[in-house]
């Protein structure tokens, strides 16, 4: 037979604060990916313009240094001031 717990008032705002860590984080991830596509399409627009083609490729580390420089070009440093 299903049951179903109630959660008090801690519960609650403990997963609305989730909920909304989890939307913010979502619209930043937006604003990143933008930021590193755009990065992206500059670098391999001017190599295009040498008559190259540039691929990303690399290891799961590369990409994630990739995504850091984007993120702190649109977030900042992240230095607590």
């Amino acid at each position: 037979m299903p049951n179903y717990i109630s959660k008090d008032n801690v519960a609650l705002a403990f997963d609305a604060n989730k909920k909304r860590l989890r939307c913010e984080g979502q619209i930043i991830l937006a604003e990143v990916m933008n930021a590193a596509l755009s990065e992206m399409t500059q670098q391999f627009n001017a190599a295009l313009g040498e008559g190259q083609i540039l691929e990303i490729g690399g290891t799961r580390e590369e990409m994630k240094e990739f995504l850091r420089i984007a993120a702190q070009k649109q977030l900042g440093t992240g230095d607590a001031s």
